[in-house]
């Protein structure tokens, strides 16, 4: 039985995920093997995504080995690794302070699974470490973005997914197992045609991660990262390949370049991939505010200030602002981020958020739809851009597991004790601005206002790094979370529903409607209306299973079929069913309004 050492940071869903579907093979007595240990270099309570990941490894009954590397290293009074040099001297010493660490258990394989640390020579010559890398043997080294952008700037026609072996050079140690697939042919031309004639430069700049062809080589490539190390650890423990020498040696001792697992992988994404109706994995993903609550938790949060609702409005404007204007790095949702240092300014906690989850209205049929969805057999997930404490606690009362949820993560108190007397003299300053201000009259003051405090004053201060610290899911994030959850049931984006209402999720509908799948707005405005392919206005969320299910047994015809038999006039009662893709939306957006205001009230203006 092969004997396999985990290594992970834990600091987002991926490492969960990878986690998870090794040790279900195992369990389901696909690979035969076990985890002698997981090890990370981080501890608990040093970020809420890493202790969901603790959680999990304590769930599975492993041992659990932890040293924090940022603690060894503020214990030393020592500056972080600068990346491209060697590794500093405490670097070295960490990692020997780790294999003593491990010593106490022996394992035959190490898997680097999101562990984001460069490991040492101390380490790679003491044992065998086998790294996951988005490229195929040859090809380009870096993260999956640096990757997909040097597929694009080659006009390459394949793209692939590799393990190999960790040595002294990052991302080029000699390739134990590899898979690889076209980028090319139907679904990829009419993609590579958008871009002819541009610089990747030019494409970088005007659409950045959210172009069609960076998200589907990167969807693909998702989509056998999972399988890739399945298959790699069993290939290992089903004695085909081994480590000798700091080489690759086949079953018959004979070298080789790399064991080639394209055939194997292939048969896997594409039997997950067949139709929902052959018994396959079913998933569906919802947006929280909008779909399931009707509430707005970051307009309710900053409403427990006084002037917080007007502030709130403002800032919201502002973010429709910059994500209109295409500002580079920036995602609708933002707007979390933004509103972070009035959030700490009037020292509002974790409690505050949770409250307000615990007591936010749900949806009318919101509990029932997850009931039938869950009896139905789909895997049920929420991508939200709300804070964590608020996201987890709402959805604990619909009986969504933790791990099928991705939402903002806010340290909030950690944050706050990092701030001095100058940060809150700034904050009073612009929230005074702020208030005097008619932000539907004095859009460019507010404009160059907030330009000033965010981009001008706040960089390299500590209120600017809380900001900065802040990455709510939304937009392109949104659809990064829909590629772990993809990856995770081996799903591809042409089988999936999702349901969602504003600009932050915009971005998500687009992936989804452009593969095929079924992009659900419900009740949206008009930033959703234009990426959806159908529309469900309504005061409840049940009216949604109808669709759900002629998309089930007749995909996108069956759908248009359902929305041609139920069409009525635009102001009769709901449910209102719309065909979105192609056509003029004017009337769907007047109908969404009409339903969007009783359904959310306050909340449906924003967004």
């Amino acid at each position: 039985m092969l004997t396999i050492g985990w290594f992970s940071t834990g600091r987002d869903q991926a490492a969960r995920d990878l986690l998870r579907a090794v040790w279900e093979a195992i369990q389901r007595s696909e690979l035969k093997a076990r985890i002698a240990f997981v090890f990370s270099n981080r501890e608990r309570g040093q970020d809420a995504e890493s202790d969901r990941f603790f959680d999990l490894v304590e769930a599975y009954g492993i041992p659990l080995l932890c040293l924090s590397d940022r603690r060894f290293r503020e214990e030393r009074k020592e500056p972080p690794a600068r990346a491209g040099e060697p590794l500093p001297v405490w670097r070295l010493e960490y990692d020997r302070a780790v294999t003593r660490l491990l010593e106490p258990c022996p394992f035959d394989l190490g898997v680097l699974a999101g562990y984001m640390l460069v490991v040492g020579d101390g380490m790679f010559r003491r044992y065998p470490l086998l790294n996951l890398h988005p490229a195929a043997p040859g090809g380009p080294a870096g993260t999956w973005q640096n990757v997909i952008w040097q597929l694009i700037a080659q006009k390459a026609s394949q793209a692939g997914v590799m393990m190999h072996l960790v040595n002294q050079d990052l991302d080029q140690g000699p390739p134990v197992t590899y898979c690889t697939y076209s980028i090319r042919g139907a679904a990829f031309d009419p993609l590579w045609a958008e871009v002819e004639g541009r610089s990747v430069e030019q494409v970088r700049a005007e659409e950045g991660e959210a172009n069609r062809l960076f998200r589907e080589i990167r969807h693909q490539g998702v989509l056998r990262e999972l399988p890739l190390v399945v298959a790699t650890l069993r290939a290992f423990a089903d004695g085909k390949v081994r480590i000798e020498g700091g080489r690759v040696v086949a079953a018959d001792d004979r070298p080789i370049a790399a064991h080639d697992l394209t055939a194997e992988i292939d048969r896997l994404v594409e039997a997950r991939s067949q139709g929902m109706t052959d018994g396959a994995t079913r998933c569906i993903a919802f947006d929280l505010e909008g779909p399931l609550t009707s509430q707005d938790a970051a307009f309710e949060l900053m409403g427990l200030v006084a002037g917080g609702h007007a502030i709130f409005r403002a800032i919201s404007r502002y973010d429709d602002i910059l994500a209109l204007a295409g500002r580079p790095d920036y995602e609708p949702g933002d707007t979390l981020a933004l509103i972070v240092p009035f959030l700490l300014r009037h020292r509002l906690g974790a409690t505050d958020i949770q409250r307000l989850a615990e007591a936010a209205p749900l949806v009318k049929g919101a509990r029932e739809v997850m009931e039938r969805l869950t009896a139905d057999g789909y895997q049920v997930c929420c991508i939200t851009t709300t804070y964590e404490q608020y996201a987890r606690r709402l959805t604990q009362r619909l009986a969504l597991p933790a791990e099928r949820v991705a939402c903002t993560a806010f340290r909030i108190e950690e944050l706050r004790a990092r701030l001095g007397d100058a940060d809150m003299a700034a904050v009073n300053r612009v929230e005074a601005a702020l208030l005097e201000l008619d932000v539907e009259r004095d859009e460019e003051r507010l404009r160059d206002l907030l330009d000033a405090f965010y981009w001008q004053e706040l960089p390299g201060t500590p209120l600017g790094e809380a900001v900065a610290a802040v990455k709510p899911v939304g937009g392109k994030r949104k659809v990064e979370a829909l590629d772990r959850f993809a990856a995770s049931c081996q799903l591809g984006l042409s089988r999936w529903v999702v349901v969602g209402d504003s600009i932050t999720d915009n971005a998500v509908l687009a992936a989804v409607r452009d593969a095929a799948g079924l992009a659900s707005v419900f009740n949206g405005n008009r930033y959703a209306l234009e990426c959806g392919n159908v529309g469900v206005a309504s005061l409840s969320l049940m009216d949604i299973l109808p669709l759900v299910k002629a998309w089930e047994d007749g995909g996108l015809d069956g759908a248009r079929q359902l929305i041609s038999r139920e069409a009525k006039p635009p102001d009769a009662d709901g449910p209102h069913y719309h065909w979105l893709a192609g056509t003029d939306i004017a009337e769907p957006i007047e109908v969404h309004a009409r339903f969007r205001r009783l359904v959310r009230q306050a909340a449906a203006a924003l967004g």
